[in-house]
């Protein structure tokens, strides 16, 4: 499963499309599928689903099906983005239009929590989530771009910047 979320400037949520894969080695079968996402269609075939109460059955024609659809469930991650002009810490509103040295820092939550036992001992952890984050930024605007951590690649008329993050993990160990 893959979630996409994108957001504002301050971090805040605005859309999230969630796309999912289903498999099974025989030609014909019938999957069953509970999910909750709103607006589903098929996005790698012409495949159809049926409704059986709150389940989705897929037909599978002898390949994978691939869909995708709309969520506004709770996401279990908080994403926090600070900036600062010049060394001022600023919201991205007051940034807009000026020029000068921008910091911004990205900070990931995983907000999950669950308790395991291991080896005799209770303990809590945090769901694995593995976030893949990135911005285009136009060359018009940005220039001398640094990372504490990614990776940074150009095509000439922007700078993609890109770099990965698993929150909790740490924590978790």
């Amino acid at each position: 499963e893959s979630v996409v979320v994108s957001r504002k400037a301050d971090g805040t949520p605005y859309g999230t499309i969630v796309a999912d894969g289903l498999h099974s080695d025989e030609t014909g079968a019938k999957l069953t599928d509970s999910t909750n996402l709103k607006k589903v269609r098929n996005i790698k075939g012409d495949e159809t689903r049926t409704q059986d109460g709150e389940n989705r059955v897929w037909k599978l024609g002898g390949n994978d099906i691939y869909y995708q659809g709309t969520t506004d469930k709770k996401l279990p991650l908080k994403v926090d983005i600070a900036y600062k002009l010049d060394g001022k810490k600023m919201s991205p509103e007051k940034i807009a239009g000026k020029s000068g040295k921008l910091e911004m820092t990205i900070r990931f939550e995983n907000t999950t929590s669950h308790k395991v036992t291991v080896a005799g001992k209770s303990s809590t952890m945090s769901t694995p989530l593995m976030v893949i984050a990135g911005m285009s930024l136009s060359n018009d605007h940005f220039d001398n771009i640094e990372l504490s951590d990614g990776n940074l690649v150009s095509d000439g008329n922007s700078q993609a910047v890109a770099f990965v993050s698993m929150p909790g993990l740490a924590k978790s160990l």
